[in-house]
């Protein structure tokens, strides 16, 4: 390609993709002509798609399996001919379609047919997903209005699944956008809690300002301990979450005279929220409180997923190298998303203590923060929505087995776990897709 190279070729396809643009949609950009038809992308993907100085031109055209016109015959014959075949800085998205960035898509000798079964199975997912606008909101919402009415004796169970659902988004927020992987995300969460309790004690016991309080309190917790720990990498990284964690927990304990110690912070009030709906005994307003925070959060997040700024994340996440060659502050990014992070374990930290009315040094534990590993792992890593479906399988599955025997519950946890991580590498919320793609190959090789 000489010089000019990727760089114009680059420039040309982000035309057609960019700004949410659909496929078939033309657009005109100055200075580059008129530019081509959003049909004909998967034909200019093949023919000029780059690594550096080198060049693959592929022998077979890909445009008739991308967008369904191939016959099962035709994609039968046609094979990947190499064993490891690389498309560089393509990144296909939900939501944008094809989008230019730094990922890698790697086919693995599989069979066109294969690959058109998974591109069939993501347009059906894009099109649900633009059916109901905001459908993932609406369910949460919906499944959590349902609980309320089918288990009204276990609302104090509901109330902390919610909560935890918050936490571990926030993780999963960090995780599976940004790869950033911690094992001292209770530092924040712990951080929010005791802020909104002292907040309440001394300063209001407004329940929405006390919230905004705790969320303050763990985006400048992330933020201070992120500008320290993010220059490190892999071990070292995780290491230094877990020493955040523990100096954290060891403060709060020294602090006895202002957090309580190992009494805990207590004797806290929190006020009607707007004036009119009391915490009562039963938790009703604590759960309905709760679950409204859960899916304004989720919606946010989920916002920040689908912009530019959560596909550089996920650029980063896939190839930190690349995008600091294409100009990406790496670090800089990685900070605000460990602190966008941080704000939402906050805030999860801060309903735990309006909702149960006493805050413990063990919101900072390990124990927390492996256990929303573990959900975040079970739900998907990569998706937002495997981080609530996680977190409500964790903890009904604990809850039952710690109830039939309190000993032996973490045997089911650690089966069940090894069971998703080999089964469903996805995760729970990859079930269906790959239940999609297994009846597809067995209808394809009969």
């Amino acid at each position: 390609h000489g010089g000019g190279g990727w760089g114009q070729h680059q420039a040309h396809l982000r035309g057609c993709v960019c700004d949410r643009s659909r496929i078939g949609r033309t657009r005109r950009h100055s200075g580059r002509g008129n530019s081509a038809d959003g049909a004909d992308l998967p034909n200019q993907i093949s023919r000029h798609i780059s690594c550096g100085r080198r060049c693959w031109r592929y022998a077979f055209s890909i445009r008739n399996v991308l967008c369904g016109d191939a016959t099962r015959a035709e994609r039968d014959r046609i094979q990947v001919s190499h064993s490891r075949t690389f498309i560089d800085h393509v990144f296909w998205d939900r939501t944008f379609g094809a989008v230019i960035t730094s990922s890698r898509v790697v086919w693995e000798s599989v069979s066109m047919s294969e690959f058109a079964l998974q591109q069939q199975a993501r347009v059906a997912s894009q099109r649900r997903s633009r059916s109901i606008p905001y459908q993932s909101e609406a369910v949460l919402l919906t499944i959590g209005v349902l609980g309320f009415f089918a288990f009204p004796s276990d609302l104090g169970l509901l109330t902390r699944i919610a909560i935890m659902s918050l936490f571990v988004l926030s993780l999963s927020f960090a995780l599976g956008q940004a790869g950033l992987l911690t094992l001292g995300h209770a530092a924040f969460f712990g951080t929010g809690a005791y802020a909104a309790g002292l907040f309440a004690k001394h300063l209001s016991s407004d329940p929405l300002i006390g919230l905004l309080a705790g969320g303050a309190a763990g985006m400048a917790a992330a933020l201070i301990s992120g500008l320290l720990v993010l220059r490190a990498e892999g071990l070292t990284l995780l290491m230094m979450t877990v020493a955040v964690s523990q100096i954290l927990m060891e403060t709060a304990n020294k602090l006895s005279w202002i957090t309580g110690g190992d009494d805990g912070l207590a004797d806290y009030s929190v006020s009607p929220i707007f004036g009119l709906f009391r915490f009562d005994m039963f938790g009703r307003t604590g759960y309905l409180y709760a679950l409204l925070v859960l899916v304004a959060s989720y919606f946010i997040l989920n916002r920040i997923a689908a912009s530019p700024f959560g596909l550089t994340s996920r650029g980063i996440r896939s190839d930190p190298e690349r995008m600091t060659a294409l100009g990406c502050s790496v670090y800089r990014h990685l900070v605000i998303t460990y602190t966008i992070a941080g704000f939402f374990a906050g805030i999860a930290g801060a309903l735990s203590a309006q909702t149960a009315g006493v805050v413990g040094l063990n919101s900072f534990g390990f124990l927390l923060s492996a256990e929303a590993l573990v959900m975040v792992v079970l739900g998907g890593t990569l998706r937002l929505s495997g981080a609530v479906v996680g977190t409500i399988v964790f903890m009904v599955v604990h809850h039952v087995t710690s109830t039939i025997n309190p000993f032996h519950w973490l045997l089911v946890i650690g089966v069940m776990l090894i069971g998703i991580v080999l089964l469903l590498p996805g995760g729970i919320v990859s079930a269906p897709k790959s239940m999609v793609l297994l009846i597809g190959r067995l209808g394809v090789r009969r």
